[in-house]
């Protein structure tokens, strides 16, 4: 079990910080209260990545998710050097004597420069970030097959689709192991069709999502520049039955069978549409963000699947407060710790969408690892 590297936080007894549905048989680790974690994908690098930093140091976040597409800009080899040079000046900047707590999965436009060694890769920064960062422990192969802790969250950064192979496995393992864990996230960066609001096609497999599924675990990935968030799902993969979408919009559940899937990436690279004629029969987005369609908790704020652009041949614009940002997800919010608070904010300051997540698994007893509530 990966809790066995955590001696510390096994010091705890099952009498602190518990929940008042305390169960002597089992106790849970848990976040402290309003730890508040920002997801974002396919950045690059440049002026418009810089303002979703910004938006995220503004925001007071503690740790950031990147489900990959970091640098772009294949042909040069200073690529990832030149993206990780606007994470230390914009949020490590802020970081008395260490390094944000800052998490990367492998995008395909990472590949070419993941294990470059001079100038440093991505995999090797994101190795000496991870030992540069108090209280973020991890293991395996980091961004391709890896689990990591922090602040009693558990990751799982997966390379399915991109690089690599025996991801499926990999990550039922992990999402095993890190069942004494309340609150687990699956990060990786490519999609099936169904699981995006572009034009992206199965790039995964559905076993992945299934796996998360079964565990309840959050599903996060990127790969399309858009911003889309399903429904609570609890079949995945049958589309025919709309993958099990149902409850509320505004409300997601995670528990044994049941998940919720998440693509951002608006993370300063460029914008896409929703593609009408692939996903007009979709039934499970609860929310979906892009240039041309608008939909917050089930109400349709702007839509255009007619309307094109005839320079870009793409559908035209008409989502006004279309911008790049970032999804943030508050756990534990005010020390209730069976619940999260998700909304989506842009970097000119409007909120896109925001919701609810109940863990079901809140009703066992809960443990809070030390920390407290501060982050990077």
């Amino acid at each position: 079990m990966l809790l066995a590297l955590f001696p510390l936080w096994l010091q705890f007894s099952c009498t602190e910080s518990v929940s008042p549905q305390e169960d002597t048989e089992r106790s849970l680790v848990v976040p402290p209260p309003d730890l508040k974690v920002a997801f974002i994908g396919d950045s690059g690098y440049g002026p418009r990545t810089d303002r979703v930093l910004e938006l995220i140091r503004q925001e007071g976040a503690h740790l950031v998710l990147h489900q990959g597409d970091l640098g772009y800009d294949e042909g040069n080899l200073k690529a990832p050097v030149n993206w990780h040079s606007g994470i230390e000046r914009i949020l490590d900047a802020g970081v008395e004597g260490g390094r944000f707590p800052y998490l990367y999965s492998v995008g395909n436009h990472d590949v070419r420069h993941w294990r470059q060694r001079d100038p440093p890769g991505y995999s090797r920064i994101l190795q000496e970030r991870v030992e540069g960062t108090p209280g973020l422990e991890c293991t395996g192969d980091l961004g391709v097959k890896s689990s990591c802790t922090y602040k009693g969250l558990f990751l799982v950064l997966s390379g399915v689709g991109s690089i690599g192979q025996g991801h499926r496995r990999y990550l039922s393992d992990a999402l095993e192991e890190g069942e004494d864990f309340l609150w687990r996230i699956a990060s990786w960066h490519k999609n099936q069709q169904d699981m995006q609001a572009g034009g992206k096609r199965d790039d995964t497999g559905w076993g992945v999502y299934q796996d998360c599924q079964e565990a309840g675990a959050i599903i996060a990935t990127g790969h399309e520049h858009s911003y889309s968030r399903s429904y609570t799902l609890t079949d995945l993969g049958n589309e025919a039955a709309g993958h099990g979408a149902t409850g509320s919009p505004e409300r997601v559940m995670l528990g044994q069978g049941k998940t919720f899937v998440l693509v951002s990436g608006l993370g300063g690279k460029s914008g896409r549409d929703y593609h009408c004629e692939q996903h007009e029969d979709d039934t499970w987005w609860a929310s979906v963000f892009t240039r041309n369609y608008w939909i917050k908790n089930g109400d349709v704020k702007e839509k255009n699947c007619s309307v094109m652009d005839p320079e870009s041949k793409q559908y035209a614009r008409t989502v006004q407060e279309y911008a790049d940002g970032a999804l943030f997800i508050t756990f534990n919010p005010g020390g209730q710790t069976h619940l999260a608070r998700g909304e989506f904010l842009t970097v000119e300051g409007d909120r896109i969408d925001e919701f609810e997540i109940v863990n079901e698994r809140g009703a066992e007893a809960a443990v809070s690892p030390d920390g407290g509530g501060e982050g990077g």
